[in-house]
């Protein structure tokens, strides 16, 4: 080997070496920092067939792995989500035996109505039970805002995660654009892509997203339910909210892609994350308890107003519509209307004894008559079916649903923990790194004794 081609041999050997060096010093730098994936430098030898020359600098990166980590914490994000509001909804009803909740309020009116048949001459006692059955329709009427307040929540959440895809797509788009110009430009792309792998995990909760590299060598990306989210360009979301939610309407908005209305059931294209458990929320679950609260309050209202034969026909019950009877035809929203009748209202200059000898009554009665008042306790307390058995049960099944949303949601959040876990061990292993070091310093001197051994024949010869 010529003097020439040993010197080239060994100053391309302290390039590379050098290149080396600063990705091993990046990489434990780094060891820590979310989102970066290890580097390492290719090499091959020189095109004269002495030295080396670096090719580029590889991330390494588990794809298949990553992707099932990103699908796993869409799931526990939609799970823990729906778990969390449902932990709200829930507290609205209470359980048997509870303090607080419409359970409760349910129980205290069947005691106060014990109370009242034990001692009907009492005002005191008629007075509680008026304070019970006004309690009572506020109970209706909070569990029913709590209703639409979380659907309106839902809905605002919705327009957010939408924002946040749009945004998303639109950088994980730019970053493409300016990862092939760089790679154009033989620039190393190291740190765009880590961006890239940064800016989808972070869409990573809102939707599950499996990423592939197109043909032309950019990003796609597409959801479990194979909606394309990005190929090539991002599509576009969007979403109109509706600010207030109630029961009788209005109907709450959309979510379009590309001017395309898209269904967010259950197994839809853009199920799995927590837009589609905003969806859940807004439009099955909180629907189908505000439906069933309604029922609840329409049964008992009309189990009251049946059990007074003094009412005259079509007329209100002790539990009325914001005044009127009740109709059966249109309990929709209900709960949030039910008050309790003026007629036997101390607030608004009613009669207490028309809790005891009825609303129609022309006269109060025999102050020691309890007739009226059993009927009323026996209409409430009465089985299959009673008001206080449906309120358990409706608590039971939000219940249920939180539980089984926690589970589902713990399950989820373990497989995720399991995948990053995972991939953290195929990240920078740091004593691995050390040792890498050590080999490139011993390379480094090897290459600088050549040098060395070349200057001083150089030397040699010029002295003779």
């Amino acid at each position: 080997m010529s003097l020439a081609a040993a010197f080239h041999a060994a100053a391309s050997g302290l390039a590379v070496t050098a290149r080396r060096s600063e990705t091993v010093s990046n990489n434990v730098a780094n060891a820590e920092t979310e989102g970066y994936a290890r580097r390492s430098l290719s090499t091959t030898s020189a095109p004269s067939g002495s030295g080396v020359r670096a090719l580029a600098t590889e991330r390494h990166v588990d794809a298949a792995l990553l992707t099932e980590t990103r699908v796993a914490r869409a799931a526990a994000a939609g799970s823990d989500y729906l778990a969390r509001q449902i932990n709200r909804l829930e507290d609205g009803f209470a359980k048997a035996g509870s303090a607080h909740g419409l359970v409760a309020s349910i129980d205290r009116l069947d005691g106060a109505l014990v109370a009242a048949t034990g001692d009907p001459s009492s005002t005191t006692r008629l007075a509680e039970l008026a304070d019970s059955l006004r309690n009572l329709a506020s109970g209706f009427a909070a569990a029913s805002d709590r209703i639409q307040s979380m659907r309106s929540e839902a809905d605002a959440r919705i327009a957010a995660d939408v924002d946040a895809l749009n945004a998303g797509l639109s950088r994980v788009a730019s970053l493409d654009r300016q990862i092939t110009i760089w790679t154009s430009a033989g620039r190393d792309t190291s740190a765009l892509r880590d961006q890239r792998q940064a800016s989808i995990d972070g869409l990573a909760a809102i939707l599950p997203l499996r990423e592939s590299t197109g043909s032309d060598g950019r990003t796609r990306l597409v959801t479990s339910g194979g909606a394309v989210l990005l190929d090539g360009a991002p599509v576009r979301l969007s979403f109109t909210r509706t600010p207030i939610l109630t029961a009788t309407g209005p109907v709450p908005g959309q979510l379009m892609m590309d001017g395309r209305a898209i269904p967010m059931q259950d197994g839809g294209p853009l199920s799995g994350g927590t837009l589609s458990a905003a969806f859940a929320l807004r439009d099955d679950v909180a629907p189908v308890t505000q439906a069933a609260l309604d029922a609840l309050a329409a049964d008992l209202a009309q189990r009251l107003a049946l059990a007074d034969a003094t009412r005259p026909a079509g007329a209100a019950g002790l539990l009325t519509d914001r005044g009127a009877p009740i109709d059966p035809g249109s309990i929709a929203g209900l709960s949030s209307r039910l008050t309790l009748n003026s007629a036997v209202d101390p607030d608004t200059a009613g009669d207490l004894w028309r809790l005891r000898s009825g609303l129609g009554a022309a006269t109060a009665g025999a102050p020691g008559d309890s007739t009226l008042l059993s009927a009323l306790h026996d209409a409430v307390s009465q089985e299959p079916g009673s008001p206080q058995t449906a309120a358990a049960r409706l608590a039971e099944t939000v219940t249920a649903h939180r539980v089984r949303s926690e589970k589902e949601s713990a399950a989820a959040a373990g497989r995720a923990g399991v995948f990053a876990q995972q991939l953290a061990q195929g990240g920078v292993d740091t004593d691995a790194e050390m040792q890498g070091l050590l080999v490139i310093e011993q390379t480094y001197a090897a290459n600088a004794k050549v040098l060395q051994a070349i200057r001083d024949m150089l030397d040699f010869l010029l002295m003779r």
